[in-house]
This record gives structure tokens, C-alpha cells and sequence, in this order.
């Protein structure tokens, strides 16, 4: 029992930290100059750490990490593994930098899960692939995480004053 809940916990760890970075955000007051930064740094943060965990997976536990989406073990697993973690390594620097620092890391991030929604909606449609972390929860929480930092940078960025001309 403990095992179980233990699995699903490390198995689900990006819907997971995105739950707890909004909980975190709505039930914490920030030094951020508006709401919506202070909610991005609590995303950003949250990201950061289940990037680099699933980067781990991938780098290292490459067996698990393929099988969950439905493909074979390869190189490219490692290669992307490091891409994970220097995408969770840059929103975790950003979570505590300039709005500026924290829209080129949205920019990387949104334009990354819009090639990882693409690619796993592919192999869903294309290529039947309906393994669990190729076509649910994590899908979802991609695309819910890709917009919620975008929507999330334009609030914060709209909030600030605008510098003369």
C-alpha cells in the first residue's frame, strides 16, 4: 500500500507540482510587484523541480522513463533528459530574477511543450501509442503548464508601469 502511493506520487510528479506551485501561490503573499508575478515564481520554481526530475528519469532511468511513454529505451532519451533538466535549472533560476529573466524562460518552455504536445499527439494519432505519460495526465498538465506561464508572464507584464518613450 505504502509502495503503491509512493508510485504514484513519483509517477505523477508534474500534475503534482503544479497543484502544489498554485496552492502555494494562492496561500502564500509574495514581495512580487503584482499577483501574477508572484503566482509565475511559484509556477516557475514548481517547473523547474519537475523538469529536473523528469530529466533525471529520462538521463538515467531511461528503461522506466521510455516504457511510461510508450517508447523504446534510445540515445535520444539522455539527450533529452539534459534538455529537461537545463529547462528546470533556467525556471528555477527565473522564479527569484526579472520579469525580463522570466519571459525568455516562458518563451523556452512554451515553445519546448508545444514540440512535446505535438510530438506525443502524433504518436497518439499516427502511431496508436496511448501509454499512459504519452497520452493523459502528463499531456494535460503540459499543455495546462505552457499556458498558464504565458498567460500568467502577459498578466505580470501588463501590470507594470510602462517606461516613457
Amino acid at each position: 500500500m505504502i509502495g503503491d502511493a509512493i508510485r504514484l506520487v513519483l509517477g505523477n510528479v508534474m500534475p503534482i507540482a503544479l497543484v502544489v506551485a498554485l496552492v502555494g501561490a494562492a496561500v502564500t503573499k509574495g514581495r512580487a510587484p503584482s499577483r501574477a508575478e508572484h503566482f509565475l515564481a511559484w509556477l516557475l520554481g514548481a517547473f523547474g523541480i519537475q523538469s529536473i526530475w523528469g530529466g533525471v528519469f529520462n538521463a538515467f532511468v531511461q528503461d522506466v522513463a521510455a516504457r511510461s511513454i510508450g517508447w523504446a529505451p534510445s540515445p535520444f532519451e539522455f539527450e533529452i533528459g539534459w534538455a529537461d533538466m537545463a529547462i528546470g535549472v533556467a525556471a528555477l533560476v527565473a522564479a527569484w530574477r526579472s520579469l525580463d529573466f522570466k519571459a525568455a524562460v516562458v518563451l523556452v518552455i512554451a515553445v519546448f511543450s508545444f514540440g512535446i504536445v505535438w510530438g506525443h499527439i502524433d504518436q497518439r494519432f499516427v502511431h496508436g501509442d496511448t501509454a499512459p505519460n504519452n497520452f493523459g495526465a502528463m499531456l494535460i498538465a503540459t499543455i495546462i503548464w505552457a499556458v498558464l506561464l504565458v498567460l500568467l508572464y502577459r498578466r505580470a507584464a501588463g501590470a507594470r508601469p510602462q517606461a516613457a518613450p
